[in-house]
């Protein structure tokens, strides 16, 4: 921690991948022209496609660089934060679902500092997973109320993770359809098809990104 805007944990690998490419988002516009080529295997091109984009980490990540903070230290703080954004976001949904906050910290733990996310502690988008507790939250309640507004909030913090993290953009795609097949199940209409009109919502506004990796 005393070194925290010159040092990265682990190894020199993928830490200092993910800081680059935090770096890069930083300073340019995503999705277009020569942002896809990245820094790495010139004259290539669409080199950044080779990895996750990380470009909703730029919201930690960016105004940090952007002050004058550097690359190491914009990369440290991401790093460190996702692990009090996973617990506080898992907490969240642990007490909506149960209404104690005893479940809601138990949860917060687990999520937030389980052995998985040690184990990959070198991987930053597979740690970046603080928006999907948000929106399996939003989600439980549109289900009570069905106003739309929560089924908005639902489909930005499903799109913000996947600009976080794409793997989690699609391990998390199935485990939405079947919790709409049986949390939403008594209203089709204002349940299952709203919220696979929302999930559909989100990919279309991902196309740019999505188009990119396939090109």
């Amino acid at each position: 921690i005393g070194r925290i805007s010159t040092a990265v944990p682990h190894d020199l690998g993928d830490p200092l991948l993910s800081t680059w490419i935090l770096w890069w988002n930083a300073h340019h516009i995503p999705f277009v022209g020569t942002w896809w080529d990245g820094l790495s295997f010139f004259p290539g091109h669409g080199s950044l496609a080779f990895s996750d984009h990380r470009v909703g980490l730029t919201l930690i990540a960016g105004p940090i660089q952007w002050l004058g903070g550097s690359p190491v230290l914009a990369y440290n703080v991401t790093l460190l934060s996702s692990f009090a954004l996973c617990a506080l976001a898992a907490h969240a949904l642990g007490w909506l679902v149960t209404r104690s906050h005893a479940a809601g910290a138990v949860s917060g733990l687990i999520f937030g500092f389980n052995p998985f996310r040690i184990s990959h502690i070198a991987h930053l988008e597979l740690l970046a997973v603080f928006w999907l507790p948000l929106a399996f939250a939003a989600l439980h309640v549109y289900v009570r109320r069905f106003e739309v507004r929560w089924l908005v909030l639902f489909a930005v913090c499903w799109l913000l993770q996947g600009l976080s993290s794409g793997y989690y953009l699609f391990y998390s795609a199935p485990v939405i359809g079947l919790w709409a097949v049986w949390f939403a199940r008594d209203r089709l209409w204002r349940g299952v098809a709203a919220v696979m009109l929302a999930c559909a919502a989100v990919l279309i506004a991902l196309l740019p990104a999505l188009l990119g990796y396939k090109t």
